[in-house]
């Protein structure tokens, strides 16, 4: 039994609709120290044009990666594997054991048209940074707990290789339960940093600005970003 693959996202909003990336980066292979599982990235980037807080916030909920039920800014999908050999002698044991990953990252980037003042220019580098950043986080604490899973598993033995093969998996599956709470720790916390992050803020400024111009009575809603959970991700 194989890890199933795991998404997380920092979310943008509760939308539903299908999404055509703009663009896709080159995909780059981390360098993994001696004894770590072997991580392969994918980048892929879809794009965003408007020229105000609001409407670049509008377009990255409306553009972003499809997550669950809703879109979200940015997100991060985990496929985890391992294999080795099961050799049977007095006891079973494991030869040849790898461990690897491949991470598929999905993030805004600003068309090459748009022109933003030098504040909202800054904004959107820094939430641009910030996300990539955040997403760098979950692979991170996935990294390592396969390498906790790996530390573990090197030291197994068993009287035969079904039951070896069985606390292989068991193993796996125990470590990834573990990674996926530290997962929701550290979603929970940049959660927080997220809506307080200027460019959501400036968002947020412009659209209390126009509903309150327009509607005084009933002012629009500020900006929101809630987490959704979906089998196989993170995201912001």
């Amino acid at each position: 039994m194989r890890p199933e693959p795991s998404r997380r996202r920092l979310c943008a909003a509760a939308r539903q609709a299908f999404i055509v990336f703009a663009s896709t980066g080159v995909v780059s292979g981390l360098q993994p120290a001696e004894a770590q599982p072997t991580a392969t990235t994918n980048i892929r980037y879809y794009t965003v044009d408007a020229t105000t807080a609001d409407s670049l916030n509008r377009q990255m909920i409306a553009r972003g990666p499809v997550h669950g039920p809703g879109r979200a800014y940015a997100n991060i999908v985990a496929r985890p594997d391992y294999s080795g050999r099961l050799v049977q002698g007095r006891t079973c044991r494991l030869e040849d054991f790898t461990v690897s990953a491949e991470f598929t990252m999905t993030l805004p980037q600003l068309g090459g048209g748009a022109k933003l003042s030098p504040d909202l220019a800054a904004r959107w580098e820094s939430f641009q940074d910030f996300v990539r950043r955040h997403e760098e986080g979950h692979r991170d604490i996935w990294i390592e707990t396969m390498q906790k899973a790996e530390g573990r598993v090197s030291a197994l033995r068993a009287p035969t290789c079904p039951q070896l093969q069985a606390e292989v998996d068991g193993v796996f599956q125990e470590e990834w339960s573990r990674g996926e709470r530290r997962q929701d720790a550290y979603d929970r916390a940049d959660q927080q940093k997220l809506m307080r992050h200027p460019l959501l803020q400036a968002a947020n400024a412009a659209r209390r600005k126009v509903g309150s111009a327009l509607a005084p009575q009933r002012a629009q809603a500020p900006v929101q970003s809630r987490p959704t959970r979906t089998l196989g991700g993170r995201a912001l």
